[in-house]
């Protein structure tokens, strides 16, 4: 059978015709970048092991303890006296400071000036009648006595007036401040001018486990820069009720003393920050940091915390990393 050379040829190249006219109506694909792989660093703790020295803080509450603060709201009164001073004890009722008012005063000074001379008038018209019984003078002793009542009512409510120009103690305590102002002479009026504080002295808390407390054990409190010795007068299932030795309330601006007591040291003892443990369902696991920087889930057996570190029982080895 004879074969067109020519009809194969355009067979061909129609085919190819085709395949190339597929080509041009779909896009190339596009080469896609990608960021270089990236190892994640991560925050960690070390296993340590050695001497451990547990220790427990605690914050104690004077449930007792008030802080009052006396001002002066009223204007243009005069300095009187101030009777104390910082550190003194004082009694309910007792008047800090005393205050005057000049206008006050004046009017005060009228009204007992006012009585005086009705009561030495009605005294003489008194006199005459004993003297001379003609004399009648009744109803002029009579307007003077209407005259005296009231003005001894005004006398009465001035100095009521002037008494509350006076800081008085709500109740017993001490003096811790003072203003500044006030001791040089004047005050600020709406300004604080006088603290006082109550205190019994004893602090309480509550713990989950007393046994390392001793009744009648002494222990040092801290607040501040503040420090004092504080005697454990009772514990009650986990109630614990402290009583300062030394009067520190005159040095105490809040009712809160913090105390760390220390346990026997542990020998060679594993633990970590607490920072680095994982709990779910009461089981506890870290992420330990494996030769190539990668984390590694491990299940541990932990004992008990003080101040930030735990012990650990099982599960770690020292010189571990732990990631958080």
């Amino acid at each position: 059978m004879v074969i067109n050379k020519c009809r194969i040829i355009f067979i061909v190249i129609s085919v190819c015709s085709v395949i190339v006219g597929c080509s041009h109506g779909k896009e190339l694909p596009q080469k896609v970048n990608k960021e270089e792989y990236c190892k994640k660093e991560y925050q960690t703790t070390e296993v340590i092991q050695g001497q451990f020295v547990p220790s427990v803080k605690l914050i104690l509450q004077d449930n007792d303890f008030e802080k009052i603060n006396y001002k002066m709201q009223k204007e243009d009164l005069e300095l009187s006296s101030l009777n104390v001073s910082v550190g003194d004890k004082v009694k309910k009722g007792d008047v800090l400071v005393s205050f005057d008012s000049k206008e006050l005063n004046d009017e005060l000074e009228e009204y007992v000036k006012k009585k005086e001379n009705a009561e030495a008038l009605m005294q003489h018209y008194t006199n005459l009648m004993k003297i001379d019984a003609t004399l009648d003078y009744k109803e002029d002793i009579e307007m003077l006595t209407e005259d005296i009542e009231v003005d001894e009512l005004y006398i009465k409510e001035i100095r009521k007036v002037l008494k509350g120009y006076s800081i008085v103690a709500k109740r017993d305590g001490v003096i811790t401040y003072i203003d500044k102002n006030l001791l040089n002479g004047y005050y600020v009026p709406s300004a604080t001018l006088i603290t006082q504080v109550f205190s019994l002295g004893k602090y309480t808390a509550t713990v989950e486990d007393d046994s390392i407390f001793s009744k009648n054990e002494i222990y040092k409190g801290t607040t501040g820069k503040i420090q004092c010795n504080l005697k454990l007068i009772n514990k009650d299932n986990g109630k614990l009720v402290f009583k300062t030795i030394e009067d520190v309330s005159a040095l105490l601006d809040t009712g809160i003393l913090e105390i760390e007591i220390e346990r026997e040291a542990i020998e060679e003892a594993v633990y970590i920050e607490a920072h680095g443990l994982n709990v779910m369902d009461n089981k506890y696991f870290v992420y330990v940091i494996d030769e190539n920087g990668f984390r590694e889930k491990r299940d541990v057996d932990v004992g008990e915390t003080y101040n930030g570190y735990t012990i650990i029982k099982k599960g770690l080895s020292p010189g571990e990393k732990v990631a958080y």
